[in-house]
């Protein structure tokens, strides 16, 4: 799992959001965690998991890049809206990957 710099992070989270971060990257268990990912295929914009989900061996492998955290499914849908409508304002397209590299190494 790879996880942005500049992650998205759900209004419920920002309180502790240092602390489950520092709990991902240590490989440890979060509860009641959802994860905005970028699509694991060729197809999509952007995906939704519940963080046990890419606990599982076979997610491990695929070096998920995860782009936002929520606390509720529905805090994700809403972050999801909220990158779409960012990327679409800044670039007229939907080309989120494009735009988080660049947005990421300051070309922003």
């Amino acid at each position: 799992m790879i996880l942005y710099e500049n992650l998205y992070i759900g209004e419920s989270l920002q309180h502790n959001k240092d602390r489950i971060i520092r709990r991902m990257k240590k490989g440890k268990v979060v509860v009641r965690l959802f994860c905005v990912t970028l699509p694991l295929g060729s197809h999509g914009l952007i995906e939704i998991y519940p963080y046990y989900e890419l606990q599982q061996p076979w997610l491990k492998s695929q070096h998920v890049v995860v782009i936002g955290l929520a606390k509720t499914r529905e805090e994700a849908f809403l972050l999801v809206q909220e990158i779409v409508e960012e990327v679409y304002e800044k670039t007229r397209g939907f080309e989120i990957a494009h735009y988080l590299e660049r947005k990421q190494g300051g070309a922003q």
